[in-house]
């Protein structure tokens, strides 16, 4: 079992990747859920059942979600699947994400080799390349 938070559940291309390439061992948590266009076969929750009580991987996907799972009290591990590479578009110092890229009790995960290159010269190396949230590519990662 692993868990993913997600500011939205949408149409977006991210919500598509995530619900078409995931296995059924997962559990979604949300912020926001809107109307979609694909059917969701997951078990999906409200984000606040995250916080306490989710005793498995839990993975944040993007800089507001992982401040929440920063808080999560009982995840067996923490990670951040960098799915956007959010920082090019913040227009914020690089000091403000400091306690998320350099979170010695959050993982990072990238999304292509380029990226994981990038991440691995600006913050810390990631433990592991997912593609469009591969479910054998975080088997693989989560060991």
């Amino acid at each position: 079992m692993v868990g993913y938070i997600l500011s939205d559940i949408d149409n977006s291309q991210k919500c598509k990747s995530l619900f078409r390439d995931i296995n059924k061992q997962t559990s979604v948590f949300y912020q926001s859920l809107h109307k979609t266009n694909f059917q969701i076969e997951l078990p999906i929750f409200n984000v606040c059942y995250a916080f306490n009580g989710f005793k498995e991987p839990l993975i944040s996907t993007c800089i507001n979600t992982t401040r929440i799972l920063k808080e999560c009290l009982d995840p067996v591990r923490k990670l951040f699947y960098i799915y956007d590479i959010e920082w090019n578009f913040i227009h914020q110092e690089a000091s403000d994400f400091e306690d998320i890229y350099l979170n010695d009790d959050i993982d990072l995960i990238a999304s292509s080799t380029d990226d994981y290159d990038l991440i691995k010269s600006c913050w810390k190396e990631p433990v592991g390349i997912m593609k469009d949230f591969n479910y054998d590519d975080i088997r693989r990662i989560l060991g």
